[in-house]
């Protein structure tokens, strides 16, 4: 039972720092306009997606462009609620969120790597003891990711991408639908974790460079 309490315990720790860095990375008005720009895209198709390949058909075909404006129109003012029933807007909603914020947090993350090289780079330069280094070091075992890139990443969001359109198709599957979204939550509690660690990272090789 004590063994399970400490999986508990930790797992609500790596949470707390998940979201944390959620929230860190949510201070820039950038990174939030990003999240609703991204999340109406793949609202708006998974949306398309919700009647089968219908529409899909339409849009590509030599259809009156009307029509297909129509289309485009009704998926997206379905993001905001407006003519779907609410059990079926509400999945979607909620993957289409967490895709914006798992993909801005992966271009957030990479951007906060490429910052840290260059400064663990500058406290080298400037004859620093190592132990920022050491710090950084074991930090960065936090995070999972590609050094440069958080290439690892994209799997798990591309996952959710695909598990969250299939959960669109036809009748929204209520088995397909928890998938999508745990998955996108495994993928976001990886993506925080790794930017929380790599913003105290920063922070730390900034301060020590100041002093």
């Amino acid at each position: 039972m004590e063994k399970w309490k400490k999986k508990l315990a930790k797992w609500g720790d790596e949470w707390k720092m998940a979201l944390a860095g959620v929230a860190r990375a949510g201070r820039s008005w950038k990174f939030d306009l990003g999240v609703i720009l991204i999340a109406l895209f793949f609202g708006t198709l998974m949306h398309i997606l919700s009647v089968g390949l219908t529409n899909v058909q339409i849009l590509f075909s030599g259809a009156d462009f009307s029509l297909k404006l129509t289309i485009l129109k009704e998926a997206f003012l379905q993001n905001f609620g407006i003519n779907i029933n609410f059990w079926d807007f509400l999945p979607i909603f909620l993957i289409s969120v967490v895709e914006g914020v798992l993909i801005m947090m992966i271009i957030a993350t990479s951007r906060l790597k490429k910052q840290s090289k260059k400064l663990a780079k500058k406290s080298s330069e400037a004859g620093e003891s190592g132990k920022i280094s050491a710090i950084a070091a074991g930090l960065a075992v936090l995070g999972t990711g590609c050094p440069t890139c958080g290439t690892s990443l994209l799997v798990p969001v591309l996952g959710s991408v695909f598990a969250g359109s299939s959960a669109a198709i036809g009748a929204i599957s209520g088995i397909l639908t928890a998938i999508a979204i745990i998955i996108a939550l495994l993928a976001l509690k990886k993506i925080g974790t790794e930017y929380f660690a790599l913003s105290i990272m920063v922070k730390r090789l900034n301060k020590k460079l100041r002093d």
